[in-house]
């Protein structure tokens, strides 16, 4: 779930909502000008290029950078996300810094600072951002823009009005630009040095309600919890186009500077109390193609970062060490990533779970395939989810449900904690026990323990624990609950002795994770033996139950139940749905058949003839595909004559695709071939049973290469499939819920159904409407 407010929350469950808004922020920048620029080092004045700057940065912009606290006017306050300079510590630190510091008057009178970039192609270029010192709010109030044509026309142009830390020019239209130069003539700040954390070749649009064409807006999300299929997030909207700023036969409009792959982000608002707007970020995409203009609207399609990746990729590249032991699904996964971004100059985030440190595939070497493909089988060997969250992160995310432990510290013999988690009765009888006023004859529900603890009644958990006279306890009994995996919680239902109708008055819960304690939440002055616990913890992996008073003296605590209930307060019910849900069911499995790999082995001499190339000066570059082999070796062949060329360089060394250099002049010596040993390995199947009659399922994932990581991926897909129902229901559209949150649903059947979540669909047309869709639990 999005985090919201609990006012929004409140607002949303109305029967008459308030206001709702949508936002998209379209980031009209020239990707092709970020790939194909390149700093002009020849044409850079008094910029350092030492303690820790990364020139380059100011253009590729990653997340993350630290600004170098030094000797200026206001510049070695302590805090303030200042830092001081450690050449040992491989961090980014401000990007253009100048080496001169401004005079008393802010005028950089010696020499003027000058950032300069050359584009490898002509570019056009709307719009133009500049963010000078974004972390102490300094800038340049004065400033020269100077650009150079195609035709070798140059032209400047002189700021004088900006007055804050980030400058943006939206109606600048630059042309068949091959170089800039941004001129420093003045800082807002006396006696410091110049400093530009990033420039963006473009500007932000941003349409809102008023923009958007009825009926045009359609945003999904879906994530396939097997990872078989790809994930997707996609907005399709429209927007009017009444002053024709996006009809293609505008020579002034817009239309000239959209790309693909320009970065939108979509916001959802709703007006709340005293006429303020609550927004929330809902998702990070990408413009799919060039948007549709017809009949004065112009619509826009767009796509999470994940689809759209397209490079094929090949695995790890030959070493030894993968060879004979393979590789952690992790160091692939980053090795891919890797790959991925030195081909296409492209940046992005990833996040991978830290189970993939845990599983190795022994089939690292891939088949030339599509890179969303890999990343897939990746994730379904890791039995993960894959998906891009709202910034556009994408994500991989154990799907497999965490195993719970627990245990206390002190009971008696009668006790039985498991059965306060499993149990889905109560129990019927207490036992009678050596506790002050509690033997009473008159109570018909205690019962004598008996001499065979094996016929023992249910009971729950019993401490050993007696409270005092203030009820309180000298030692607290206490309830660990760990989790195999980290977890998140809102409900915890908890009945203590509905038997003798006793109850903890004062107890806490500490939330742990990674064995720091990250919450605590303490319920006082309770009255009731059944207390349902609501606090909202998103992320924990111990969770400590601590009963600090009791409603009696001189009595034990007794928990008869402990419920993991809902992770969440957000109900589907029928006050929110349009229609009844429709319910569709899977067929029972009697068996899966999943197929993994073992170690390779070496088999006959491969031989490739090395066609495509590029020349490069004396030099020429082959790239050649072939089947699977290693100890690779690049010969001259002509007739039957063979002779190795020596001074390869290996550009690229993967078992299926090799990338290397050699000197020009083989290249009239005769055919280049690539010559190296087979890599192959046996596939195996295994066959697990479940029921006696149903249909049998097959997957094949060539990175599974163990019995046990087969075993594990068998279990994952049958309880999924074992969900036997798929629930799908219209209705007023929360867009705060995600792929693969659990919520809770209302059917015929029951008031209360567990689900979790596989598609949310969210339409706008002046008001919120949607489809959910999800598994039930």
């Amino acid at each position: 779930m999005l985090t919201v407010s609990d006012q929004y929350e409140t607002e949303m469950k109305r029967l008459i909502r308030p206001q709702p808004f949508v936002r998209v922020v379209y980031g009209f920048v020239n990707n092709e000008a970020h790939k194909s620029s390149s700093i002009d080092s020849t044409e850079m004045i008094d910029i350092l290029e030492d303690y820790g700057t990364k020139i380059a940065d100011v253009i590729n912009f990653p997340e993350s950078f630290k600004s170098l606290a030094s000797f200026e006017q206001d510049r070695m306050r302590i805090g303030n996300d200042m830092y001081i300079y450690d050449d040992k510590n491989e961090v980014t630190y401000d990007r253009i810094l100048s080496s001169h510091l401004c005079n008393y008057e802010g005028i950089f009178d010696d020499v003027l600072p000058t950032v300069a970039f050359k584009f490898d192609q002509s570019q056009d270029i709307y719009g133009l951002t500049i963010a000078f010192d974004v972390i102490n709010g300094t800038y340049s109030p004065d400033f020269t823009i100077e650009t150079t044509n195609i035709s070798g026309i140059t032209r400047s142009m002189n700021i004088t009005d900006c007055d804050s830390f980030e400058w943006i020019k939206g109606d600048l239209s630059l042309n068949g630009i091959v170089e800039m130069k941004i001129i420093i003539n003045k800082w807002s700040v006396p006696n410091q040095r110049c400093r530009i954390n990033k420039i963006n070749f473009g500007v932000q649009l941003t349409f809102t309600n008023k923009e958007m064409s009825d009926s045009s807006f359609s945003h999904k999300k879906s994530m396939d919890l097997l990872s078989l299929e790809l994930s997707s997030n996609s907005l399709q909207f429209s927007i009017n186009n009444l002053d024709q700023s996006f009809n293609p036969l505008n020579p002034n409009g817009y239309w000239r500077y959209t790309q693909p792959n320009q970065e939108l982000e979509v916001y959802y608002g709703m007006l709340l109390e005293n006429d303020k707007t609550e927004w929330f970020k809902a998702d990070t995409l990408y413009l799919n193609d060039q948007p549709k203009s017809e009949n004065y609207k112009v619509t826009f399609n767009c796509i999470d970062r994940f689809n759209c990746m397209e490079l094929d990729v090949y695995g790890a590249q030959i070493k030894e060490q993968y060879t004979q032991n393979g590789i952690t699904l992790w160091d692939l996964a980053n090795t891919i990533f890797d790959y991925y971004w030195e081909q296409t100059k492209e940046t992005g985030e990833y996040k991978l779970d830290e189970c993939l440190k845990d599983i190795v595939t022994l089939n690292p070497y891939m088949e030339a395939i599509d890179i969303k493909q890999a990343l897939q089988l990746i994730a379904n060997a890791g039995h993960c989810v894959l998906y891009c969250d709202e910034n556009g992160v994408i994500t991989f995310k154990n799907a497999i449900d965490p195993k719970i432990s627990f245990e206390d510290n002190g009971h008696v013999e009668i006790s039985n904690l498991r059965q306060a988690f499993e149990s889905t009765k109560l129990p019927q009888y207490s036992y009678a026990s050596f506790q002050l006023n509690y033997m009473n004859g008159d109570k018909e529900n205690m019962i004598i323990v008996p001499d065979n603890l094996d016929e023992l009644e249910q009971t729950g958990f019993i401490s050993d624990k007696i409270s005092l006279e203030d009820c309180s306890f000298q030692e607290n009994p206490t309830i660990e609950i760990s989790y195999s995996l980290p977890t998140s919680m809102y409900e915890i239902p908890i009945v203590f002795d509905s038997v003798g109708n006793e109850y903890a008055t004062d107890f806490t819960l500490n939330y742990y994770l990674k064995n720091e304690l990250i919450e605590t939440f303490n319920v006082n002055d309770n009255t009731f033996e059944k207390y349902t616990v609501l606090n909202n913890v998103d992320s924990f992996d111990k969770l400590e139950i601590i009963i600090n008073k009791w409603s009696k003296p001189h009595h034990r605590c007794v928990i008869n139940s402990i419920c993991f209930g809902r992770v969440n307060d957000f109900y589907l019910d029928y006050d929110n749905a349009m229609d009844d849900p429709k319910i569709t069911s899977f067929s029972q499995i009697q068996r899966i058949d999943i197929n993994y790999c073992d170690k390779y082995s070496l088999g006959n001499t491969q031989e490739t003839q090395a066609t495509g190339y590029a020349i490069e000066d004396s030099n020429v570059i082959f790239k050649v595909s072939h089947n699977r082999m290693i100890n690779k070796k690049i010969y001259i062949k002509n007739d039957d004559v063979e002779t190795q060329v020596s001074g390869v360089k290996w550009i690229y060394n993967f078992a299926t695709y090799s990338v290397f250099e050699i000197d020009k002049k083989y290249l009239s010596a005769g055919d280049i071939v690539i010559k190296g040993e087979e890599l192959k390995n046996q596939t195996y199947v295994k066959s697990i049973e479940y029921n006696e009659k149903g249909s049998i399922k097959q997957f094949n994932n060539p990175l599974v290469s163990s019995i046990d990581n087969a075993q594990q991926i068998s279990d994952w897909l049958h309880d999924y499939i074992a969900k036997t129902n798929t629930v799908s229901i219209s209705y007023r559209g929360n867009p705060e819920v995600q792929p693969f949150d659990i919520i809770y649903a209302q059917s015929d059947f029951e008031k209360v159904m567990t689900c979790r979540t596989t598609k949310n669909e969210i339409n706008f047309d002046t008001a919120l409407s949607g489809t959910w869709e999800g598994i039930k639990l």
